[in-house]
């Protein structure tokens, strides 16, 4: 894997977000990674691990991340210092997370914001012994785009069956 093989010719083919990203690998230099992230607005799956604990890496990454991404990644931009409270960047990840429209483009639904907001408030996952002091700002965001997302969803005006295992609800001991 990776364009080592490839003649000057093919390279040349190539569109230059791949070089760039082939560039990523073994890079040590914060700059260039930042630079290279925000010329060719690489994601952050482009992005080598040891890189993604650095602020000013997600910094680079932050204008032109998904939104899918972002609610994805809020506990680890926090983690790691981009999201603090009263920083700068703050008040943009907040208008994004309530803005129905880029909800809706995204196809966020709303039981996702619920989970990102559950997640989030709680300052740990379910999973993995990471953890983070939540900013009150984004869970107030999380909580307001819970319910701009509603604004995409299409009812099926269809009968629906919610059915739950009451025994398993209350740990396998019965009623």
């Amino acid at each position: 894997y990776g364009i080592e093989g490839l003649d000057a010719d093919q390279r040349a083919k190539l569109p230059a977000m791949v070089e760039a990203f082939e560039s990523l690998k073994g890079l040590t230099d914060v700059k260039k990674v930042v630079a290279l992230i925000r010329e060719h607005k690489l994601p952050r799956e482009a992005v080598p691990t040891e890189h993604l604990t650095l602020p000013a890496v997600w910094e680079a990454l932050l204008p032109h991340m998904g939104m899918t991404a972002l609610v994805r990644n809020l506990a680890t931009m926090t983690r790691v210092g981009l999201i603090v409270p009263l920083g700068t960047h703050v008040s943009t990840i907040c208008a994004r997370l309530t803005d129905a429209a880029q909800l809706a483009k995204a196809r966020v639904h709303p039981i996702q914001m619920l989970s990102a907001l559950k997640t989030y408030q709680q300052g740990h996952g379910e999973r993995g012994k990471s953890t983070w002091t939540a900013v009150q700002p984004i869970v107030d965001a999380l909580d307001a785009g819970f319910y701009a997302a509603f604004a995409a969803v299409e009812p099926t005006n269809q009968a629906t069956l919610i059915a739950l295992d009451a025994v398993q609800l209350l740990g396998g001991n019965g009623y």
